[in-house]
C-alpha cells in the first residue's frame, strides 16, 4: 500500500557514532549525507556501533517467538545507495517485525555480519546458519525520487511463503514506508480475522504491533493482558477503531464493565475509519451491551446473512441469545447453533467456546463438555473456573481438593465466577454452597466478603433453606446494607418461599426505615450491578409487598414514585420500567389479568448485559414468573411453560427450584406423566437439603411422585 509520509514528532534516528567508535569497511563509498543516506546510516548506526563484522555470528534472539532473519535485501540497478539500502531495509525491518506476530528477528548485526563475509550466501543459506524456521527476503527498487519495496515472509523448512507485502513511497518516507510493508506481513500472520482490516485503519506500527498482542491473548482468553495490550494500542493511537472495539470486549469478558462501554463508545465515534461490516460489528456490539438485545440481534442477523463464513458475527448472535432470550421468554439453547458455527469457522473464538460449555454442562453431556473442555487455554483468565465445574461434575475428592487449593489463591472475581458457573451452569447448588462455604476464600476486604455472602444467600435460598440465606444476609449486612435489604426482600417474595404476613411485614418496615441515599454505594463487581439503582429498588420492592399484602392503592402509589425518580434518562427510564412492572403486579393481585399483561407489555427495560447477568431485578424474573401465572389464568399452558422454563436457564438460579415445580404441577394436571415426574425429581434435587421451615413443600412433592408411580 501507499506509505504516508511520516508525522510531525516522529522521534528522531539514532545519532550516527564517530568513526573511532565503529570503523566503516573500506568498500563502502563516503557518501554525502543526502536525505535517503542519512536515514540509511542512522538506522545502521546501532549494529555499525555494537562491533566489527569479524566477530562469530550468534543467533542472538530478541524476543519469544519463531526465530527470523532478515538478510540484506536485493536492490536492482547498483546506485551508489545500493549497499546502505539494502542493510538499512533489512534493519529497520528487523526492528519493526521483532516480537510481534510470533516472530523473533535474530539480532540484524549477527545476519548483516555473516551476510557481509559471505557475499555468496543465498537467504536460504543464511536462515539455515541460525537454524532459523523464518526468513524475509526483498527487493528495494529506487526510481524518480520514489522506493519501491517488496517483501515475502518464507518457511525455510519448505521454501513457501507465508506473507507477502509491498509499498512504495517517496524516498524521505522510508520509516513510514517499511511500517507499512511491517504491518502487511503481520497482518498476514495474524489468526485474528480482523487483524488485516485492523492493520489498513491505523497509521501507528507501535498500535498494530500492541493490537496484535492484545489479539493473541483475547484469542488464549487472557482477558487481563488483553486488556493492556489494547489499551497501549489505543494510547498510541486513540482513533484505531478496532483496538476500541476489541478492548471492549477483553473488558467485559474481564468483568470491567464501564471500561468496555468506554471503549465502545470510543469505537464508534472513530468508525468512520472502518469498512461497512466491521463498523456493523461495533454498533452490533455496542446495541449488546446497552441491553439492546432486539436490534443487536437485527444487526448480527444481516451481518451473517451478508457473511455467512464470519465467525465473529456468529459468535455475537449467539451472545445475545445466551443472555437475553431468557429476559425475552426465548429459549437460551437457540444460541447453541451459532456458537457452533463460530467455533467451527474459527476454533480460536473463546468467547464461544465458554458458552458451548455452559449448555453442555446444564444437559450433563460429559463428553461434550471434555471435547470443548480440551480447546481452553491453560492461561486463560477463566480455566479455574471451568475446572471447578469439571470437577463438581465428574471429578473426585483429590481433584475438588484441588480446585479448592487454586481459588484460595486466585483473584476474588474467578471465585465468584466458578462459584456461579457451578449454581447456574452447572445447576448443582449443593456443589456451589460447598464451595462457598470453604475455609479462608479469596475474598480479603468488607466489600468482598460481603458480595461473597449475598453470593452465597442466593444459592441458600435456591436450596430451601431460609434461616441459612438469612443469616448470611445479616453478615453482608455491616458492609453492603443495600444489597442485604432488597435480597432479603427478594427472598420473601419468592414464590413457595415459607413465609406469612408478619414476617412479609416485617421485611417491609425494614425497607420504609432504609434510606439508601445516606451512603455512598459499592461499585464493584456484582455489587455494582445496583450501585444506581438502590433508590428505585427500594420503591419497587415496597410496592411488590404491599401488592402480595392486598395493599394495591400503596402499590400503585409507589408507581407513581418510580416514575418521578431519577435525573439523567437512563435513571427515569428504569424509574418508568419499573413502575409500569409495579403496576402490572398490582392488577394481577386484584385479578385484572388484561391490565396486567398491557402493563407488562409496557415495560421497556433496556438493561446492560452484565446487570442482566447478575441482579435478578435486571434479569425481571419477578416478571416473567408473572408471565407464567398470566398465562395458566388464560389457560395457555404452553405459554407458560415457556415463561418458566426461562427462569431455569441462563444465568437464573434463584427462580428455579420454584419454576420447576410449577412446571411439574402443569404437565401433571395435563396428563404428561413423565415430564412431569422429570420436573418433580429436579425440584427434589434442589431441595435435598431443605430446612425444617421447608420441609412440608417437599413431602407433598414427595406424595406427588409415589402417586405418579403408583398410576398404571
Amino acid at each position: 500500500g501507499e506509505a504516508t509520509p511520516e508525522p510531525a514528532g516522529t522521534p528522531s534516528a539514532p545519532t550516527v557514532p564517530e568513526p573511532s567508535a565503529a570503523p566503516r569497511p573500506s568498500r563502502r563509498p563516503l557518501l554525502a549525507l543526502g536525505a535517503l543516506a542519512a536515514v540509511l546510516l542512522a538506522a545502521l548506526a546501532l549494529w555499525l556501533w555494537l562491533g566489527d563484522r569479524s566477530e562469530p555470528p550468534a543467533p542472538s534472539l530478541a524476543g519469544a517467538g519463531a526465530a527470523t532473519v532478515i538478510p540484506p535485501f536485493q536492490v536492482p540497478g547498483g546506485s551508489e545507495d545500493a549497499a546502505l539500502l539494502a542493510e538499512g531495509v533489512a534493519t529497520l525491518l528487523a526492528a519493526a517485525l521483532d516480537g510481534a506476530g510470533g516472530l523473533a528477528v535474530v539480532s540484524p548485526r549477527a545476519v548483516l555480519s555473516l551476510a557481509a563475509r559471505r557475499p555468496g550466501l543465498s537467504p536460504a543459506q543464511v536462515a539455515e546458519r541460525f537454524e532459523a524456521p523464518f526468513r524475509v527476503e526483498g527487493t528495494v527498487v529506487e526510481a524518480a525520487g520514489r522506493l519501491r519495496i517488496e517483501a515475502r515472509l518464507l518457511d525455510a523448512r519448505t521454501n513457501t511463503s507465508g506473507a507477502s507485502a509491498t509499498g512504495e513511497a517517496p524516498r524521505d518516507s522510508l520509516f513510514a514506508l517499511v511500517d507499512d510493508v511491517a504491518t502487511q506481513i503481520l497482518a498476514a500472520r495474524g489468526a485474528d480475522p480482523l487483524t488485516r482490516v485492523a492493520a489498513r485503519t491505523t497509521s501507528s506500527l507501535g498500535a498494530f504491533k500492541a493490537y496484535q498482542r492484545g489479539s493473541e491473548a483475547f484469542r488464549a482468553t487472557s482477558y487481563e493482558a488483553a486488556v493492556e495490550a489494547f489499551t497501549e494500542a489505543v494510547d498510541l493511537d486513540p482513533d484505531f477503531a478496532l483496538a476500541h472495539y476489541r478492548l471492549s470486549a477483553a473488558s467485559e469478558w474481564a468483568f470491567d464493565f464501564q471500561r468496555a462501554r468506554v471503549a465502545i463508545r470510543s469505537a464508534q465515534r472513530s468508525a468512520e475509519r472502518l469498512p461497512g461490516r466491521e463498523r456493523e460489528l461495533v454498533n452490533a456490539w455496542a446495541a449488546l451491551l446497552e441491553g439492546d438485545a432486539d436490534r443487536a440481534e437485527r444487526l448480527y442477523e444481516a451481518l451473517v446473512a451478508q457473511t455467512p463464513h464470519d465467525p465473529e458475527a456468529w459468535a455475537g448472535l449467539g451472545e445475545v441469545l445466551v443472555h437475553f432470550n431468557p429476559v425475552r421468554g426465548r429459549p437460551a439453547a437457540e444460541a447453541e447453533e451459532p456458537l457452533r458455527r463460530a467455533i467451527d469457522l474459527d476454533p480460536g473464538v473463546g468467547e464461544a467456546r465458554f458458552h458451548l460449555l455452559e449448555f453442555a454442562a446444564a444437559a450433563q453431556r460429559r463428553s461434550a463438555f471434555d471435547s470443548l473442555y480440551a480447546g481452553v487455554d491453560a492461561t486463560s483468565d477463566q480455566a479455574i473456573a471451568w475446572r471447578a465445574v469439571r470437577a463438581a461434575a465428574w471429578g473426585d475428592e483429590t481433584e475438588r481438593a484441588s480446585v479448592r487449593a487454586a481459588l484460595r489463591a486466585a483473584d476474588p472475581i474467578v471465585y465468584g465466577v466458578a462459584l456461579g458457573r457451578i449454581a447456574a451452569n452447572l445447576g448443582d447448588l449443593e456443589a456451589a454452597s460447598a464451595l462457598g462455604a470453604m475455609d479462608d476464600p479469596p475474598l480479603d476486604t468488607p466489600e468482598l466478603a460481603a458480595a461473597g455472602h449475598i453470593l452465597r444467600a442466593s444459592v441458600e435460598a435456591a436450596r430451601g433453606r431460609p434461616d441459612a440465606a438469612r443469616g448470611l444476609l445479616g453478615r453482608a449486612r455491616d458492609a453492603e446494607p443495600d444489597w442485604a435489604r432488597e435480597f432479603a426482600a427478594l427472598f420473601a417474595l419468592l414464590p413457595g418461599w415459607p413465609t406469612d404476613s408478619a414476617e412479609l411485614a416485617r421485611v417491609r418496615a425494614d425497607l420504609e426505615a432504609w434510606d439508601p441515599g445516606t451512603r455512598s454505594p459499592n461499585i464493584g463487581f456484582f455489587l455494582g450491578a445496583h450501585a444506581d439503582a438502590h433508590r428505585h429498588l427500594r420503591h419497587y420492592l415496597l410496592g411488590l409487598l404491599d401488592a402480595r399484602l392486598g395493599q394495591i392503592a400503596s402499590a400503585r402509589e409507589r408507581a407513581l414514585t418510580l416514575e418521578r425518580l431519577g435525573r439523567s434518562e437512563e435513571s427515569r427510564a428504569l424509574g418508568r420500567a419499573l413502575a409500569e412492572s409495579l403496576r402490572a403486579h398490582a392488577s394481577a393481585a386484584e385479578g385484572d389479568t388484561d391490565a396486567a399483561l398491557r402493563h407488562l407489555d409496557a415495560v421497556a427495560l433496556e438493561a446492560p448485559i452484565e446487570r442482566v447477568m447478575i441482579s435478578p431485578f435486571f434479569a425481571r424474573s419477578p416478571d416473567r414468573w408473572l408471565r407464567a401465572e398470566l398465562a395458566v389464568v388464560a389457560g395457555d399452558t404452553e405459554e407458560a411453560l415457556r415463561w418458566l422454563r426461562s427462569l431455569g436457564e441462563g444465568y437464573e438460579f434463584l427462580y428455579a427450584a420454584p419454576a420447576h415445580l410449577r412446571m411439574a404441577e402443569l404437565l401433571d394436571r395435563q396428563g404428561r406423566t413423565g415430564e412431569a415426574v422429570d420436573q418433580y425429581r429436579r425440584f427434589l434435587e434442589l431441595w435435598a437439603d431443605a430446612e425444617p421451615a421447608a420441609l412440608a413443600q417437599v413431602a407433598e412433592v414427595r406424595s406427588r411422585l409415589a402417586r405418579l408411580a403408583d398410576a398404571p
